[in-house]
């Protein structure tokens, strides 16, 4: 596949980012692709670039080289804003909700800065219902437990109406029954055209929603696979867990 590749159904792509602080080299040379309807992991040690290349991906910071392409367009190096309005959604490693306003005006908000588009009530209940958060619309996010605070930030980032959305450690701070639940929501979320990439330390979720999973270290990437063939290849093992321990299949 070539960095503008002419395939309708690639959605984003990225090709060659490279991203330089000083003399260390954070992401070097690192190319990926997803289509529609896609849920693709980013896995790897800490410091493995992951979420540095969610911020060249999202605009929040520019690659020293390579391209980002969404939708077959070029958009390397666009603000964030930008990205946000074209579709390109974010979410992040810690949580950044308004916790004095409610799970409506949370979602709202993030709604009428998304895409510059008109406040419809009704699209923004749809959205609160479909992560299954329509019974706590008039309470406060700040008074909800932890997954469920994770899932109003996830409706804020789907009430832009995205085409792909980046998820850093969506099941970060969740018990397990909240991950398996979250994994439901994201397979659904994705049959609606969107795809989605997830940035993901827990190897039961990573391994139980993509589609495929991609193996960043040391800013390469070593290894992309189905989880499958993820969870039998001895480099990623060794690079990620470290020689002698337990395939990420089986991490907790």
């Amino acid at each position: 596949m070539t960095a503008q590749s002419s395939n309708d159904h690639t959605l984003l792509e990225v090709s060659s980012l490279t991203k330089r602080f000083g003399g260390v080299t954070a992401v070097d040379q690192m190319s990926l692709a997803m289509r529609f309807r896609e849920v693709v992991a980013l896995i790897g040690p800490n410091g493995a670039g992951k979420t540095t290349l969610f911020n060249m991906v999202s605009g929040i910071s520019k690659p020293n080289s390579g391209d980002v392409f969404f939708q077959g367009n070029r958009v390397t190096g666009l603000p964030s804003w930008r990205m946000a309005e074209l579709g390109i959604g974010r979410t992040f490693q810690n949580i950044r909700l308004f916790g004095d306003l409610t799970v409506l005006e949370n979602v709202a908000l993030a709604r009428k800065s998304s895409w510059f588009r008109s406040l419809k009530l009704e699209d923004i209940k749809e959205v609160i219902e479909r992560m299954g958060l329509i019974e706590f619309a008039a309470k406060t996010a700040g008074s909800l437990p932890y997954g469920l605070r994770r899932r109003v930030e996830l409706a804020r980032a789907l009430s832009g109406r995205p085409k792909v959305i980046l998820l850093d450690e969506p099941t970060a701070g969740m018990n397990p029954t909240e991950a398996v639940e979250l994994v439901g929501i994201m397979r659904d979320i994705v049959k609606s055209d969107i795809g989605l990439l997830l940035i993901e330390h827990n190897m039961r979720v990573a391994m139980g929603a993509a589609d495929r999973v991609v193996v960043m270290n040391l800013g390469r990437k070593i290894a992309e696979g189905s989880p499958e063939e993820i969870q039998q290849n001895s480099a990623v093992i060794q690079a990620y867990l470290g020689e002698g321990s337990e395939k990420p299949a089986n991490d907790e």
